[in-house]
């Protein structure tokens, strides 16, 4: 009679412990997959003051859907602009060749092609704003 009360409580340890261990397996897939950001393009101005980094934020949805990226626009260090967009380029994950980059005295426009939509221009001001 002792043994069965014992046996009860290993198999639910056991269970519990299963269940734990694939639902931390699950969220890290869905935080790569939906949140982790991807570094595509770090580049600074040329004074060096401001610095633009363009992150692709998770996976691409599938199958062949936009890709989710993030301009972020920094003046020694301190961010001054964030912004999100995406890119319709057939499932493919976010390159360099994505981007032009070109830096102005007030602002910095980057130009954003996919495969399947028109150039799009992104201009980030240096005071906060976006056009």
């Amino acid at each position: 009679m002792k043994l069965l009360p014992k046996i009860l409580l290993i198999v639910l340890i056991a269970f519990v412990t299963v269940a734990l261990l694939l639902a931390i397996i699950l969220c890290s897939f869905r935080y790569v997959y939906n949140y982790q950001k991807h570094l595509v393009i770090s580049e600074a101005s040329s004074d060096g003051q401001y610095e633009l980094k363009i992150y692709q934020i998770g996976d691409p949805d599938w199958p062949f859907g936009h890709t989710h990226c993030r301009f972020v626009l920094s003046d020694d260090g301190k961010t001054i602009v964030k912004e999100n967009f995406d890119i319709a380029d057939d499932g493919c994950i976010a390159t360099p060749e994505n981007f032009t980059v070109r830096w102005f005295d007030d602002s910095v426009k980057i130009t954003v092609r996919g495969q399947e939509q028109p150039d799009m221009e992104h201009i980030l001001c240096f005071d906060g704003q976006t056009k």
